[in-house]
């Protein structure tokens, strides 16, 4: 029996939940409630053995919003491709050769094509913004003043949030790195973290879902693009992430130096990185030494793959649980943050994608 924790209520069998908006009690609600907190809107209450089905049922509406975000994401990026191609030169019309203002021409044919198909509609779009960011304010705002009696929420060990989004305070301090081919199991006491995919720390082609679980690359690219997680691993005991690969995956960590830069290569943004791509090479990077690396095994698509960070002992070790198979990288410089990175390659096939899992 669930019991109700109003004072003077605790005996007192939970039988509603009021989903009044404005209620300040809304929520569970035993005999008593009913009658003390919720007389004079009862027809927005539900018998408690009701509530599996509405929760299903808003469940399902939340899949939905979320889908639709994802295609709302997707064709921004579109949008943008479409932008980067429709660039109007700034250069006088005759001081233009015959190439290049055909070209120009051709470029500009393709915007007026797009203001009566897309543009209009866009700007129709853009001016509700303003009613629903207000609206999602309310619901925020609504949602922190919330109190819900005896919540008590754990904090997280052995992981904090970023300090800033792209890059760490601190100058980085170069790591001597120590490669040995070893098999040996790091230890059994591994943390299990929530982690989630960073929407500000990545590259702008890449697009997280909404749960920050779930990353593909927007476009076609021949560069390996990248993407940490929001959470620093940190403390002596092991953080671990698993997640599903797609096609062209790599997975690894890094240090908090990283600056996601466009017009630099994006193998040159690593420094301090130590990552695993799909052609089974583990791959470091430092100040003085870059794309150094150590033949294991590869990546394939719809491989399960598990890294785990082991700061006590600094060591890294990366696990196929597809093919049981497993490469440990011992690090030295007593690193004492790392935060874990994914890169995604597409190929002619399609794009890649990526998802973290939780571990049975």
């Amino acid at each position: 029996m669930l019991s109700c924790q109003e004072s003077d209520h605790e005996y007192s069998e939970i039988i509603g939940v009021c989903l009044n908006n404005v209620c300040p009690k809304q929520g569970l609600c035993c005999f008593d409630c009913m009658k003390k907190f919720h007389s004079n809107h009862l027809f927005d209450t539900i018998k408690f053995k009701e509530l599996y089905n509405w929760k299903k049922q808003k469940q399902l509406s939340l899949d939905s919003f979320k889908d639709n975000i994802l295609q709302l994401q997707s064709f921004i990026v579109m949008l943008s491709d479409f932008i980067k191609e429709t660039v109007v030169s700034s250069d006088f019309v005759e001081n233009m050769n015959y190439t290049s203002l055909t070209k120009e021409i051709k470029r500009l044919l393709l915007i007026e094509q797009s203001e009566k198909s897309i543009m209009s509609k866009i700007a129709d779009l853009v001016s509700q913004i303003p009613i629903l960011k207000q609206s999602l304010k309310q619901l925020l705002f609504s949602k922190s003043q919330s109190q819900i009696p005896g919540d008590q929420t754990p904090k997280a060990n052995e992981c904090r949030p970023q300090s800033h989004p792209l890059i760490s305070s601190g100058q980085y301090q170069e790591r001597k790195i120590v490669l040995r081919e070893i098999q040996t199991p790091i230890s059994n006491q591994t943390v299990g973290q929530n982690y989630t995919l960073s929407k500000m720390c990545k590259h702008n082609d890449i697009v997280v879902d909404l749960d920050g679980k779930i990353a593909n690359s927007s476009s076609f690219f021949k560069e390996t693009r990248y993407i940490m997680c929001d959470q620093i691993i940190t403390g002596n005991s092991i953080a671990a992430l698993t997640i599903n690969c797609g096609e062209g995956a790599e997975v690894g960590v890094c240090h908090q130096n990283i600056i996601f830069q466009k017009d630099k290569i994006y193998e040159q943004i690593l420094d301090g990185a130590y990552i695993l791509n799909n052609q089974g090479f583990v791959t470091y990077f430092t100040q003085k030494s870059k794309n150094n690396y150590f033949k294991c095994f590869g990546i394939k698509n719809n491989d399960i793959i598990k890294v785990e960070v082991d700061l006590k002992n600094q060591k890294i070790k990366w696990t196929n649980n597809t093919i049981n198979e497993a490469f440990t990288l011992n690090i030295g410089g007593n690193i004492k943050e790392l935060c874990f990175i994914v890169g995604l390659t597409s190929s002619a096939l399609g794009q890649s994608t990526m998802k973290i899992i939780q571990e049975l």
